[in-house]
């Protein structure tokens, strides 16, 4: 669970550069994008980012076992999972 943790912190870190990156610079992956296409990979970039930080509630959740918490976790697991369900299927 631990690697699990660490995982999301770095996923959402380098979300969050990305994000930065196409901001200001206007280039992903190398390659310059337009307005249009640099606001699609950042939205994309964006929920990455809230999947990775909801995904580290859980992990946290997990490591520690507060009690009286499982209802609220239950929840935040459950959106995490549509989220990567949607982002599956491109729908985000």
């Amino acid at each position: 669970m631990q690697m699990y943790r660490l995982q999301n912190v770095f996923g959402a870190l380098k979300a969050l550069l990305e994000v930065v990156i196409i901001f200001l610079e206007g280039t992903y992956e190398g390659e310059m994008v337009d307005m249009q296409e640099g606001m699609k990979v950042m939205r994309g970039k964006l929920v990455q980012f809230l999947k990775c930080i909801l995904d580290l509630f859980v992990a946290n959740y997990y490591l520690h076992m507060p009690k009286g918490q499982a209802a609220r976790i239950g929840v935040v697991g459950t959106i995490t999972s549509l989220i990567a369900l949607c982002q599956a299927l491109k729908v985000i």
